[in-house]
């Protein structure tokens, strides 16, 4: 196995390390060097398989192939698709056709693709995220332990994708309207600033934060920079929710259940596949947030006996539906049907 990459990798170089894979920067100037500079280093590496995830290593390695090519070449769906058809997207599934599979991360891509590209729809297959279910688990027992507000937990960058002024205004009509003061919501993100300066794409996050002292929210709106050990986050957490916009197969949805945590979500991409509206958290409208906190107060008005239920339910679907092993033989099976192969594959970061 080789990993192929043109940018440095090191969020997941200590993990690529420990399990002595070989990584290759490829490095190049322009575009076009970099065309050449990933294709040159694909054909030397005459690998039986090609693996490119996300748009811009699809590209690369659909290019690499041309005019002919002697490795099986497997593309990545990763993100859902969201508003009308676009001359990019277009083009983008018009390209695929030089792959001979298309892997999506969740079942309402594959359905928006079959809709949009029917010429792909032979291509097509979708294996959902896996989970690291030893890192991600329950917190252990501690009778001792009692939480006296409900700690409510969101990932996400602070972007309009993720929804946080919905999720705001729902806050406000809880405190205001409902008179529950004992709910904390800790939203953990990119805020897009460097070097403690903030971009053009950190408006978002500013107007956050004026909107929530403005309604006198501070003390159940808490705004954080972006956790890398995210698993003590979910296991001290009362409950994870996701008001996104559009997502496909949520990561931190995957990581919140094998935590053994209750989740609310948005009704958008596969989140009512991942999350039993009412069994293991609720399912709400991300474009209403009366309806948000309508959930959350549904959620909030369950025992202490409820919730740990629908979190040993979260764990229990973690278990059969995101395992590495289930994951890791999905894409056996996609190299089975298209080459007859068990030996090395590339993949691009």
């Amino acid at each position: 196995m080789e990993i192929f990459t043109y940018h440095p990798l090191d969020f997941f170089r200590p993990l690529i390390e420990q399990n002595d894979i070989q990584l290759q920067m490829v490095e190049s100037g322009s575009k076009i060097q970099r065309i050449r500079a990933i294709r040159r280093a694909i054909r030397n590496s005459n690998p039986d398989i090609v693996i490119s995830f996300l748009n811009t290593p699809n590209l690369l390695a659909e290019l690499s192939g041309l005019p002919l090519r002697n490795f099986t070449l497997i593309v990545s769906e990763r993100n859902m698709e969201y508003g009308g058809k676009t001359l990019r997207s277009l083009r983008r599934f018009l390209l695929h056709l030089l792959a001979d599979a298309v892997v999506t991360n969740s079942y309402a891509q594959a359905e928006l693709i079959q809709e949009r590209a029917p010429w792909l729809k032979s291509r097509l297959a979708t294996i959902p995220n896996c989970v690291d279910l030893d890192r991600f688990r329950p917190a252990p027992p501690n009778p001792v332990q009692h939480q006296e507000s409900t700690r409510v937990l969101v990932l996400g960058r602070f972007e309009q994708q993720k929804n946080p002024l919905a999720m705001l205004a729902a806050l406000e009509i809880l405190v205001g309207e409902y008179r529950r003061t004992d709910l904390v919501v800790d939203w953990y993100g990119n805020d897009f600033f460097i070097d403690g300066k903030p971009t053009t794409k950190s408006s978002l996050y500013l107007h956050l934060k004026e909107e929530i002292e403005r309604r006198s929210l501070a003390g159940h709106f808490r705004l954080h920079p972006p956790e890398r050990d995210v698993v003590q986050l979910y296991q001290s957490a009362t409950v994870l929710c996701l008001p996104s916009l559009h997502e496909g197969c949520s990561n931190v949805i995957c990581e919140a259940m094998a935590c053994g945590i209750p989740v609310l979500a948005s009704r958008v991409g596969d989140n009512a596949l991942l999350v039993d509206d009412g069994v293991s958290g609720f399912i709400f409208s991300p474009d209403s947030p009366r309806d948000i906190a309508d959930a959350l107060v549904r959620f909030i008005s369950l025992s202490p006996e409820e919730r740990m239920e629908m979190g040993r339910i979260s764990r229990k679907k973690a278990e059969a539906n995101f395992s590495l092993d289930e994951f890791v033989a999905k894409y056996r099976g996609l190299f089975a049907k298209l080459k007859k192969v068990e030996h090395r594959y590339c993949s691009f970061e």
